[in-house]
């Protein structure tokens, strides 16, 4: 699992057990933006025969989305799920920490779906957990392609 998830970082990392070492790749240190996508490649490359998935933030996705052609033309295969909130959560809370108020850290998406699907990979929204439950089952059934879960989190 592949993780660069902003402020959802840190309650991924204290909630997800991994069953075998070395298996969970986090952002530490400046909790580098737009690292799951290329990482979550190098990931599958490495382990080939294991399930890869990579959870990002929405602004995390979009600083390096055009991997995924990488990821196709490669014939990888893995889950990408995206947190889908349309606000940089961290700058925000940096930014109302220093300044009292924020600037420029809410912006409005493209549809994760289609942009899936115009790199020719599958994408679906969630807009509950029921429904990302569902759509996490089949993603991991269907093993021999990349899919996005769009993610949609209530600001």
């Amino acid at each position: 699992m592949i993780s660069d998830v902003g402020a959802h970082k840190v309650s991924i990392a204290r909630t997800y057990q991994p069953k075998n070492a070395n298996k969970f790749i986090i952002s530490n240190g400046l909790a580098s933006m737009g690292i799951a996508l290329p990482g979550s490649i190098g990931a599958k490359l490495a382990c080939p025969n294991d399930p890869v998935i990579c959870i990002t933030g929405d602004g995390g996705a979009l600083m390096n989305f055009a991997e995924v052609e990488t990821a196709k033309r490669l014939g990888l295969s893995f889950i990408i799920i995206v947190l889908n909130d349309s606000t940089l959560k961290i700058e925000q809370e940096m930014m109302n920490k220093k300044f009292g108020k924020s600037y420029g850290v809410t912006f409005t998406n493209p549809d994760f779906v289609h942009l899936a699907k115009s790199f020719g990979i599958k994408g679906e929204q969630a807009k509950s957990l029921v429904e990302f439950e569902n759509i996490m089952k089949r993603a991991l059934k269907n093993s021999d392609e990349i899919v996005l879960i769009d993610v949609l989190l209530k600001s």
